[in-house]
């Protein structure tokens, strides 16, 4: 068990020191022992703070907002057309008078259909974003449920430790010392030294 808890302290250090950017082999210190603390979060309200603090969904956000701009882009682009219009002067060349000309021109995107297959294409994009924004806040709920969960187990095992295991090994102790000090204790067990 206790080798057990260094490799999880050793795993904590090394998350630590991920989340802080620092090396992962950085010391932390030595840690401060305080009372024993709780947290009375529910999963959802876990899950809510995980989801808005993550730089994971903003991204995805993020990414979803330029597809769905690119998106609505692309579909302007197929369904309205575009004008323009044009004034040019022609200046008397080669026995040619001075002239002016002017052009009209309409494009007529639903008339071909590379327009038409770009915004279907950028529409999809869009929708993959959205998917990969409900992947990212669904990794944060799940990551969130998944660290609450581990909050409530350390806090069971800890109460067990302090309410059962502690006071037992305690009444051990007590019996070991009393069948020595009467000098009919043939148990041949070790007497240990627990903390207060």
């Amino acid at each position: 068990d206790m080798q057990r808890e260094r490799g999880m302290i050793d795993e904590a250090r090394v998350r630590l020191n991920g989340l802080l950017a620092r090396p992962v082999a950085a010391k932390l210190g030595p840690p401060k022992q305080g009372e024993p603390r709780t947290t009375t979060l529910t999963p959802e309200q876990a899950a809510a703070i995980a989801a808005s603090q993550s730089p994971a969904v903003r991204v995805a956000e993020r990414m979803e907002k330029s597809a769905r701009a690119s998106a609505d882009a692309a579909d302007r682009e197929a369904n309205v057309p575009m004008f323009s219009a044009g004034f040019s002067t022609f200046p008397p060349m080669n026995n040619m008078p001075f002239g002016y000309g002017l052009s009209f021109s309409m494009s007529l995107p639903w008339a071909w259909g590379a327009a038409s297959s770009r915004a279907k294409s950028a529409e999809q994009q869009a929708l993959a974003g959205k998917a990969a924004v409900d992947d990212a806040r669904l990794r944060m709920r799940t990551d969130a449920a998944t660290a609450l969960a581990a909050v409530r187990s350390a806090e069971r095992r800890y109460l067990v430790l302090e309410r059962t295991a502690r006071p037992a090994a305690h009444r051990a102790i007590d019996a070991t010392r009393a069948g020595y000090a009467a000098g009919g204790s043939d148990d041949g067990g070790v007497i240990l030294k627990l903390a207060p």
